[in-house]
């Protein structure tokens, strides 16, 4: 922070140590009507920034933030001169961003001091003040060695405080003047006086190449003398700007008949040259206000409309478009300021400023189908379809109309549940589509309805990027919106190699861009590519910021459409408690609103399934807690199908923890367990779990022999045996037939029918007499066979056992 009254030198050493900076440095001078929300746009321009980081839910994006993001990815240093021309509260906030700065830098140049607060960053500051009465002396006497003596130093000194810039105006005026710099503008030349104006006028500094059209052929030598004379200071490159000193002089000193002379020739000077279009824009609107050219400053900016749309310069846009008096407004001023806000997601004030002209007769045609495309997003389907339906019946329109009008309805009805019509319409458009690009346009918007309602397998054939990047299309940020859901599409089907691409070609492409409806599109197509990767965290967090966002700005259609999305992250999160009350208020919303695609899309986002999951073989810390509590969850599977509760126990303990301490639903492993089933199910050579009423269609359905020891009951040949009154003999069977065709040694058989370790004495001839009275109830459908290890149920047809293990019921 410099310091100082005017006239000290602080732009001067702001700019010497900007002109040794090795990085990229932006320079913005803050003029008395200009905020910080416009020097950071100035800023982001010269530094070319590319981010999309810089959503914020209460603000939008975040301008000062993504400057901050900008110096540090580039190394850049943001020179601000006369900071004092923004309110405290500006202030404040800019220096509270800025001070995390880590490679980039900031000068900021002000008449006032910023107060320091308890909990503010710290800050270097330099106060630069008057010089003392012998540094004034030295200087005045170096200027007698540089331009010959002058007399009166004492008489100066007094009047000028030890300022510098009066000291050395006041040596080459007469000493005694009562003010210098009134004698030194008057002592100028015409040419030169006018290009002092000139600047003086301006809220920028100007090229040298601007200021030398603007004087003509006198320019080069004019701007010379002023240089000489100490009136003009370098701003940046090539770009010079008047002393306050002599600015606040001149809007006295000039006629109001010759300002206006000055501000004409300086717009149509300004308005043809390579400034960067927004800062061009600004000045050209504000010399047009300031002369009350009303119908010129209309045709300007429509003119300019499609360059600052293409720079992303929408607020400039904006600030352009309010500038016309609301009462000398056209059709097309109106429609355009509507556009602009609604990029700016200023949804409400578009709609209110919009609906008069777009429901008047005859109202024209791209008012109705900017106020249809606008009713869309604010979550009026039902009056975006019926604006749009008469003008999808009309064959008089422009070629690039109806390719409008049939993207418009065919996106209506996909919402409405009519997917398929609006598909074919704009399949049908494709095939008559008059250029490459109009065609290219139609598929992209074709392959994101089928991803947002078709089936995947509609989806692949039409993920053509190459062919929708053809060339830029008036109606469309094609430079962003395309490459931003073709990386959405490539994503969908697992090609994340070309969607990364495609992501990082558009966020290249919003590199200074304030089109909050282009940073919300990339910024939703980055969630749901990270949902597809496998990322739920970021993708879930990313998602609700969009979606609050959305929300806050009553862009209706973006909020469902990320909460559609976050359903699913949440859920595979195994968040399913949040999920289902996400799902449940955004199915309402959808049908209130009318979207009928989205509340199916939301219905269809359910509970992860175990049996859906795939099973995961090596594990590692990409996997999320539900996949990991699934893993341990199968584990448990196999072992209760071994017959080994206890360790099935461990693992499904280890499946709650696992979820327990990432945050996600205990009760997931519950839900996981009921669709697996309790039921143990073993045939001739597979076992797994079923649920009960899988199990009874298995048990009516199955031949030959079935053993269900759930009712106590041995089915062979059309027979069934009740075994309720032969425990023993019952145990004997299940024991057996939880393992056909294996032997079971004794210990095993003992353990399973009396609970404890065979004993010789003991259990010997009573195995064998229960072996026996087992094998009377066969029949010839099993054999129960001995070999000199234990006992083995033959199976030699179709064979069933079921049963519930013993803790199964527990957990």
């Amino acid at each position: 922070m410099i310091y100082g009254v005017a006239g000290v030198g602080k732009s001067a050493l702001a700019c010497r140590y900007a002109a040794d900076w090795s990085g990229p440095v932006a320079y913005c001078r803050i003029g008395s009507a200009a905020g910080l929300q416009v020097a950071c746009e100035d800023a982001l321009r010269q530094l070319a920034a590319s981010d999309v980081r810089d959503l914020d839910m209460a603000r939008g994006f975040d301008a000062l933030a993504a400057v901050a993001n900008a110096l540090d990815d580039r190394g850049g240093l943001w020179v601000i001169d006369d900071l004092h021309h923004l309110s405290g509260d500006e202030r404040r906030e800019l220096v509270r961003e800025l001070a995390s700065l880590r490679a980039g830098k900031v000068i900021a140049t002000s008449r006032e001091l910023l107060p320091f607060e308890a909990d503010a960053p710290d800050r270097l500051e330099v106060k630069l003040g008057g010089l003392d009465q012998t540094s004034a002396q030295s200087l005045w006497t170096a200027l007698d060695d540089l331009h010959g003596a002058s007399p009166g130093f004492d008489g100066t000194w007094s009047r000028a405080r030890g300022n510098p810039l009066r000291l050395r105006q006041a040596h080459a005026c007469r000493p005694d003047a009562e003010d210098h710099i009134v004698v030194a503008l008057r002592a100028l030349s015409p040419t030169a006086r006018r290009i002092a104006t000139a600047l003086a006028l301006s809220e920028c500094p100007l090229p040298k190449d601007v200021l030398a059209r603007f004087a003509g052929t006198d320019g080069t030598t004019a701007l010379a003398e002023l240089v000489n004379r100490m009136i003009v200071d370098p701003a940046g490159p090539s770009c010079w700007q008047l002393h306050d000193l002599f600015r606040e002089t001149l809007a006295v000193e000039v006629p109001a008949a010759e300002q206006r002379a000055v501000r004409t020739d300086l717009a149509l000077v300004v308005r043809s040259s390579d400034l960067d279009p927004a800062l061009r824009a600004r000045e050209v609107v504000r010399h047009l206000s300031a002369i009350e050219d009303h119908d010129a400053l209309a045709a300007f900016i429509v003119e300019v409309e499609p360059a600052l749309i293409a720079e992303g310069a929408t607020g400039e846009l904006v600030r352009g478009l309010e500038a016309v008096p609301v009462s000398l407004r056209s059709p097309r001023i109106i429609v355009s300021l509507a556009r602009a806000r609604a990029r700016q997601l200023d949804l409400e004030r578009a709609h209110r400023e919009l609906a008069p002209l777009a429901t008047s007769e005859p109202a024209p045609l791209d008012a109705r189908l900017l106020f249809a495309q606008i009713a869309l997003v604010r979550g009026d389907v039902a009056l975006a379809h019926d604006v749009l339906r008469p003008l999808a019946a009309r064959s008089d329109l422009p070629a690039l109309v109806t390719t409008l009008v049939a993207i418009s309805i065919a996106v209506v009805e996909t919402h409405l549940g009519d997917g398929e019509r609006g598909r074919a319409r704009l399949a049908a458009a494709e095939a008559a589509a008059a250029d490459a690009d109009e065609a290219g346009m139609l598929g992209l918007i074709r392959g994101f309805l089928v991803w947002l309602d078709g089936p995947d397998d509609e989806l692949g054939p039409l993920v053509r990027p190459a062919e929708w990047f053809a060339g830029s299309v008036a109606a469309m940020r094609a430079n962003v919106v395309s490459p931003g859901l073709a990386a959405l599409l490539c994503s969908r089907l697992g090609r994340f190699h070309e969607a990364e691409a495609h992501y990082e070609r558009a966020a290249s492409s919003l590199a200074h861009d304030e089109d909050l409806l282009s940073r919300v599109t990339l910024a939703f197509s980055r969630g749901v590519m990270d949902l597809e990767r496998g990322l739920r965290s970021s993708a879930e967090a990313r998602l609700g910021e969009v979606s609050a966002l959305c929300r806050q700005r009553g862009y209706v259609l973006g909020a469902l459409l990320a909460d559609a999305a976050r359903i699913r992250a949440l859920h595979e999160l195994g968040r399913t408690r949040a999920a289902t009350e996400l799902a449940e208020t955004a199915r309402v919303r959808a049908e209130r609103h009318g979207f009928v695609a989205i509340r199916t899309r939301v219905e269809r986002v359910g509970i992860p399934s175990i049996r859906a999951t795939p099973a995961t073989t090596a594990l590692s810390d990409e996997n999320t807690a539900v996949e990991r509590a699934f893993a341990a969850i199968r584990s448990a599977i196999e072992h209760r199908l071994a017959g080994d509760e206890p360790l099935a126990s461990a693992h499904i303990a280890q499946a709650r923890l696992i979820l327990a301490t990432h945050d996600a639903d205990a009760d997931l492993v519950d839900r996981a367990l009921s669709s697996l089933g309790h039921i143990r199910a073993i045939a001739n050579d597979t076992r797994t779990m079923l649920t009960t009423a899988e199990a009874t269609a298995l048990v009516d359905s199955a031949p030959g022999v079935v053993v269900d020891a759930r009712t106590s009951e041995l089915r062979t040949a059309g027979t069934t045996i009740a075994l309720r009154s032969k425990p023993q003999t019952a145990k004997l069977l299940f024991a057996l037939a939880s393992r056909p065709n294996r032997v079971m040694s004794k210990d095993e058989l003992v353990d399973a029918v009396w609970g404890g370790a065979f004993d010789p004495l003991v259990h010997d001839n009573t195995l064998k007499v229960s072996v026996t009275r087992l094998r009377s109830l066969l029949g010839s459908d099993l054999a129960l066979e001995f070999d000199s290890t234990g006992y083995r149920l033959s199976v030699p047809g179709p064979f069933l056992y079921l049963d519930i293990p013993a803790r199964a019921h527990l957990v």
